[in-house]
């Protein structure tokens, strides 16, 4: 797809999928995820909907390929994704606008199934995370803020900045018990050994 920028002096065509590369994995291991079926906000979010109930996680920075059939797909990186009930909403990198969310609108979205992570645990996103208060379920004590978030192979890390340093937060069911993210709080079960993982500045630096 083409867009047409306009400056004072001239008129300039650009493609904004020349850094997109065409489908290139074996068509044997690539999963459905649903269909795109509109838009959501301004800023390029897509709302795929159909999702087979088996998925409930896609691992950011996957691969996602666009289009009206497995062999004739674009493909794109996940920025970001959060589970709604049997839909995903979902953004793409280089997917900026409502634009051109909308020309990808009645595609099918698939993904390598190595992509995928089948589990109980809720999604979210990361700017939605990030700044929430950390709390001790059991004590009501405030561990810290989250600073920053991990897209691991096994599971998501949560960076929590507190008083002696930085505690990185597994996303697990043992651990994580309750995420409000309207009044970005999050309360955590902590247990035995894990504030042994908080690492000061110190340390960091050392390594």
């Amino acid at each position: 797809m083409n867009i047409l920028i306009i400056n004072k002096n001239n008129l300039i065509w650009i493609d904004i999928h020349k850094k997109l590369n065409i489908n290139t994995l074996n068509k044997e291991k690539l999963r459905y995820i649903g269909a795109v079926t509109g838009t959501f906000g301004y800023k390029g979010e897509m709302i795929v909907s159909e999702t087979p109930s088996d998925i409930t996680n896609i691992k950011s920075g996957s691969i996602i390929k666009i289009g009206f059939s497995p062999s004739f797909t674009k493909d794109y990186v996940l920025e970001n994704h959060l589970k709604k009930n049997d839909s995903f909403i979902i953004k793409l990198k280089y997917i900026d606008s409502k634009e051109l969310a909308l020309s990808l609108k009645e595609n099918g979205a698939y993904t390598d199934e190595i992509n995928i992570i089948s589990n109980d645990a809720e999604s979210y996103f990361v700017d939605d995370l990030i700044g929430c208060k950390v709390i001790d379920k059991k004590i009501k004590n405030t561990i810290g803020i989250i600073k920053d978030v991990l897209n691991l192979p096994a599971n998501d890390v949560w960076l929590v900045e507190t008083e002696k340093g930085e505690l990185p937060l597994p996303y697990i069911k043992d651990v994580v018990k309750r995420v409000d993210i309207e009044n970005k709080r999050i309360e955590i079960n902590l247990i035995d050994g894990l504030t042994d993982l908080i690492k000061n500045e110190k340390e960091k630096s050392e390594e």
